[in-house]
């Protein structure tokens, strides 16, 4: 049986698709212009043709459209080239700031060099087991070049900054370069811990590539997406004490006849 006065029921494409065949678009752009103008011709009157100075007037303007397009174009790229040196320069001087500041930033990774003493610092968010935590450093190729086995007063809950001489496995020094690292800690249960990587320096310079500001430490750059903390030297210089953590040297290469066994020792990739 069939209703009158009921519409079939309607979907929203349908409905997108009746806007679209029904209206067409809002503005004539210049192919529009183009097709527009060879209809003309080929259906205008061959006894009364268009008259020549019409039809340099609409010519005329098709090219003086043509040019504003044109020209319009142009504009919007200048003007988004402007606002991106705008915004990067802006970007610059905030980041200019940072200059002299200590920045503490994630990474997994440290730098030997001319025999200097580099430090491994990370975070613990619980207590660990005395004897329980060990540093394994890793070359370019993810090879293990040492094992750092702090003493069990050096590693507390919180931050902690581990001294290494860049001694590496059988006793021998590393090459100067940069190395990987990753904390293995346990808890007084048994469990492994988690653990965060960190490292400080002081900003020495900034630049920007990419939209991505940088940061100049001397032994390298650090990404901004990568620092979440920003202090004055001078402020920091005894922080690490305060909150819980502590500094000093841990044995390295293989003391002890060899790797601990309850602490693996696994390939990590370079930050």
């Amino acid at each position: 049986m069939q209703l009158t006065g009921v519409n079939a029921p309607t979907t929203l494409t349908s409905q997108q698709k009746q806007k679209t065949e029904g209206i067409g678009k809002d503005t004539m752009d210049q192919q529009d212009f183009m097709n527009l103008l060879i209809e003309q011709l080929k259906n205008q009157d061959p006894l009364n043709p268009t008259d020549n100075a019409e039809f340099m007037s609409q010519t005329t303007a098709f090219s003086q459209l043509n040019e504003m397009q044109t020209m319009n174009t142009t504009m919007n790229t200048m003007l988004e080239m402007m606002q991106s040196q705008m915004n990067t320069a802006s970007s610059l001087f905030s980041a200019a700031s940072f200059i002299g500041k200590q920045i503490e930033f994630s990474t997994n990774t440290v730098t030997i060099g001319d025999g200097a003493v580099s430090n491994i610092s990370f975070y613990l968010a619980d207590e660990p087991a005395a004897g329980k935590t060990q540093i394994n450093v890793y070359n370019s190729d993810g090879e293990l070049a040492a094992i750092v086995r702090p003493d069990s007063t050096q590693v507390k809950k919180g931050s902690n900054t581990i001294s290494w001489d860049g001694v590496g496995v059988g006793g021998t020094e590393v090459p100067d370069g940069t190395y990987s690292f990753e904390v293995v800690a346990y808890g007084n249960d048994g469990s492994k811990l988690t653990v965060d990587t960190f490292s400080k320096a002081v900003v020495q310079g900034v630049k920007e590539v990419n939209g991505v500001i940088y940061f100049d430490v001397g032994s390298g750059v650090v990404s901004s997406d990568y620092v979440y903390s920003v202090t004055n030297p001078e402020d920091a210089s005894g922080g690490d004490e305060d909150d819980g953590g502590s500094s000093g040297g841990g044995s390295s290469g293989e003391d002890d006849g060899g790797k601990e066994e309850d602490v693996d020792a696994k390939k990590l990739p370079m930050a």
